[in-house]
């Protein structure tokens, strides 16, 4: 899965990849993204204080100008 999702470059083992019916060489986790290849690690609480949903997309946030902005949860001060 690793060499797969791009975690272990190209030429850092034997084999090739073939997509689409194309060989392709990942030389980072981006180069997979790129094609929709991901995988989601076996981690359950990367963050323990994020939600199941916020370690899923740990990375992958939206930000505005670096700044998350979460909707505010119903009493919540």
């Amino acid at each position: 899965m690793k060499v797969l999702s791009g975690v272990y470059p190209a030429g850092g083992y034997d084999g090739e990849i073939v997509y689409d019916a194309t060989v392709t060489n990942f030389a980072t986790i981006a180069d997979s993204e790129k094609l929709g290849i991901i995988i989601i690690h076996q981690e359950l609480a990367l963050v323990p204080l994020l939600s199941v949903a916020e370690n899923l997309f740990l990375g992958n946030e939206v930000a505005k100008h670096g700044v998350l902005n979460w909707p505010l949860k119903a009493g919540a001060c």
